[in-house]
């Protein structure tokens, strides 16, 4: 062992012993402000800097000594078909090392420093904590499970320096008392790299996080005035509620290709090329998060993952009360560069709740969880709620640890499973913020730094959403003979959301998932409405797709495939007026959509020094109605098809069915354009793309299959509507051997320039 590794370990143990040993402080009055500084005179103060601190590994283990049985019931001890619950994650070559702001190893020491003080204040006996750490890279070589040993989801490393203070009145968890919380991390970078030295990998850049309570709590006990039979409401865990809460979470996402770079580790150097930046910011209100023990449900009990609720609303440029440092609550998303060094972003804020609803944001159940196979969570109910036998719905999900692509066909993987249950997104934008750069006419804002603001609405509520998510290591193609086959990330992906009315799927604006676009100024959406929508994607790929041809952008990315998809959309296209959308609901048509086959979905970066965000999808619908692709969901008995009925008369329906063949989307493109860009005066977005139809599509369907095959060969395949029917009644078919079709969709605003704000 190295003389480095003997001081960081017993700087390590110096540390653990400090920070256990009896605190003999004075106590001394001290006012609030002096306390939320943590910078009293009396107190103790740790300080432990290191070269480099690291561990061979660091294992997460569940349910040790734990056994399920058939009818999904747990038991302390073995038998006759029952399964050992065992789980574990692993990082590997785990160590925290000093990096400069570009990602190289900077010469001295990591630093984190800690202070503990006691006093009072108007509130009594006051304890307070604060912590800081320089600018470090924690870093794990290798992620993955014991069960699994020769197979790894990758690496990961985090750079980033950050600071905690915390102080409570009465004691450290005292629910009753008065806290003080800020935590942040400033201009982090997190890499993701599935292979080895110099295949591409993600970063999520300049990344900064903030989470500042105020006015609130913390301390032990179950979520506050939950709903009668919500799940997990009377389950005790560390509880967090304040009036308000200033967040912060933004980064920009990158792709980066080092081939002949001449990396030796993770770095920026301006060879980075821009997927997309992405943020949230402002302040939250009268919110509450709880983070309890317990993972998947069985039938007497649970595993022992990590799950947690949360809940809030979001402040709006009206209110009047909000507190230092506080802002509306924004949703920003565009360009990471821009003309001039100008990024085009725009922003969604004001939000408002939907008729009755008391919390915008009210998720009561998401789980984390380290599962072996067979360990899943039960499936869910597709079009009838959760609960009960779903006797008037349709049990679906995909069964935990059963991978039969990318890799050797398996029943045995272990894995990560994030789930959800109830969850509830009932709130909507009511303005969108303009920032461009490329216009020096129209100065920014002071304040928020826009440059304009349209009374436009983004409606994307969510309703009823239910879903599990398992990650399994592997299935990477990049490098199959030397053995990438054996890194990378696949995924079982089950998702819904639905609006019912009553007892089955239907329309309700209150509690209802809608997709539309509204002039928030008339009060007038048009859209989606009534919307139930469902995901399965079995065997996910998820790779981080090499450019070997530099000409060709598209080719490189993140790619996400699957063989087994189904993806059922139901809902009313039509308008209403937002302040009385059940009176004024003008219905046009009842939409049915089901899409079952393959798919692959890839996000492209721009080319260097170019700002948009690429993408391209190739598809192949065929029917198999086999057992278990039945017993899963992922086959209907309908196949894939598109309906389109009255609202008034359902039966008098225009149904194309039996959909088969190959579609592609190409040179996709999504471009926010600044008024300066293009001669004409006006900000844009716009949405590009060509439609390859039946052989047409052939190129890029192969281009997504590496390391699998595709299902009825290789060859090219026309697209076929088997049966055009009308009111249940056969019009023909429809076939399309081949085609191209080029679409763009620009969004502008309506007003003629100069006059639009």
């Amino acid at each position: 062992m190295s003389h480095s590794k003997h001081n960081a370990r017993r700087a390590v143990a110096l540390f653990l012993l400090l920070s256990h040993a009896p605190l003999v402080v004075a106590m001394q009055a001290m006012s609030e402000e002096e306390m939320s500084s943590v910078s009293g005179q009396d107190g103790l103060r740790i300080s432990v800097s290191a070269e480099r601190i690291g561990a061979d590994a660091v294992r997460w283990e569940t349910d040790a000594g734990r056994y399920l049985d058939g009818d999904r019931v747990m038991h302390d001890t073995p038998g006759a078909g029952r399964q050992d619950m065992t789980s574990s994650l692993l990082l590997e070559s785990v160590s925290f090392t000093p990096v400069n702001i570009d990602g190289t190893l900077r010469p001295g020491q990591a630093t984190l420093s800690t202070q503990f003080d006691i006093g009072a204040d108007v509130d009594g006996p006051r304890l307070a904590f604060e912590m800081s750490v320089d600018r470090v890279r924690f870093q794990a070589e290798r992620i993955s499970h014991d069960s699994q040993p020769d197979k790894s989801y990758g690496s990961l490393a985090l750079d980033f320096s950050g600071q905690l203070s915390f102080s409570n009145s009465g004691g450290f968890l005292n629910d009753e008392g008065r806290v003080t919380l800020s935590a942040s991390l400033d201009n982090a970078n997190m890499f993701y790299r599935q292979l080895w030295h110099e295949h591409p990998y993600l970063i999520y850049s300049n990344m900064n996080a903030q989470w500042d309570v105020i006015n609130g709590t913390i301390g032990m006990g179950p979520r506050r005035n939950a709903p009668a039979g919500a799940i997990m409401a009377d389950v005790s865990g560390l509880r967090t509620a304040a009036d308000f809460i200033n967040v912060r979470l933004d980064n920009d996402i990158l792709y980066k290709f080092p081939v002949g770079l001449g990396e030796s580790s993770f770095t920026i150097t301006g060879q980075e090329r821009e997927l997309m930046h992405f943020g949230w910011e402002g302040t939250l209100r009268d919110a509450e998060l709880v983070f309890r023990t317990g993972g998947i449900e069985y039938a007497n009990g649970r595993s022992e993952g990590l799950n947690f609720s949360t809940r809030w609303n979001y402040a709006v440029s009206s209110d009047t009360d909000l507190p230092a440092g506080g802002s509306p609550f924004r949703w920003r998303f565009g360009e990471v560069g821009g003309p001039g060094g100008f990024p085009i972003r725009f922003e969604l804020s004001d939000w408002q709740n939907l008729p009755g609803i008391e919390y915008g944001h009210d998720f009561p159940y998401i789980g984390i969880d380290v599962i072996n196979a067979g360990q899943g969570a039960a499936p869910l109910c597709w079009g009838a709620p959760q609960g009960g036998t779903c006797a008037a719905g349709t049990l679906v999900g995909l069964p935990a640890g059963q991978v039969n692509d990318f890799i050797a066909p398996t029943s045995n993987m272990g894995g990560v499973a994030l789930s959800m249950r109830d969850g509830n997104l009932l709130t909507y934008a009511r303005q969108v913020r303009l920032f461009d750069g490329s216009d020096p006419s129209q100065p920014f804002n002071a304040t928020d730094g826009y440059n304009r603001e349209f009374d436009w609405g983004l409606i994307y509520t969510l309703a009823n959403m239910d879903g599990d998510i398992y990650l399994y290591p592997g299935g990477n193609p990049s490098d199959i003979s030397g053995g990438s086959l054996d890194y990378g990330m696949i995924a079982d992906i089950a998702l819904m959301s639905q609006t019912f009315n009553g007892a089955q799927q239907g329309f309700d604006w209150s509690r209802g998932s809608h997709l539309m676009i509204a002039d928030t100024a008339a009060e007038m959406g048009i859209g989606l409405l009534g919307v139930s929508f469902l995901l399965l994607a079995d065997d996910t790929r998820i790779w981080i797709k090499p450019q070997w041809d530099p000409s060709d952008h598209y080719e490189g990315g993140l790619d996400l495939m699957s063989r087994n998809v189904r993806l059922a959309i139901n809902g009313i296209f039509g308008g209403t007026d937002l302040t009385q959308p059940e009176a004024r609901l003008l219905q046009g048509a009842l939409i049915g959509f089901n899409y079952e086959g393959l798919l692959n979905i890839r996000m492209s970066p721009a080319p260097l020094g170019q700002h948009y965000l690429g993408y391209s999808m190739a598809m192949r619908s065929y029917r198999d109605d086999s057992p278990e692709r039945v017993a899963a969901g992922l086959a209907s008995g309908e196949g894939t098809y598109l309906s389109f009925a009255e609202p008034s008369r359902p039966t008098v329906e225009m149904r194309l069915a039996d959909i088969t063949g190959d579609m592609a989307i190409i040179n996709g493109r999504i471009d926010l354009r600044g008024a300066a860009e293009d001669g004409d005066g006006f900000p844009k977005l716009v949405i590009s793309q060509d439609i390859l139809i039946g052989q047409t599509a052939t190129a890029r369907m192969l281009d997504g299959v590496v390391g699998s095959s595709l299902p009825g060969g290789s060859a090219g395949q026309v697209l076929q509507v088997g049966a055009v029917e009308f009111a249940g009644n056969s019009l023909g078919t429809i076939v399309v051997p081949s085609g191209q079709w080029h679409t763009s969709i620009t969004l502008r605003p309506q007003d003629s320039h100069p006059s639009f704000p």
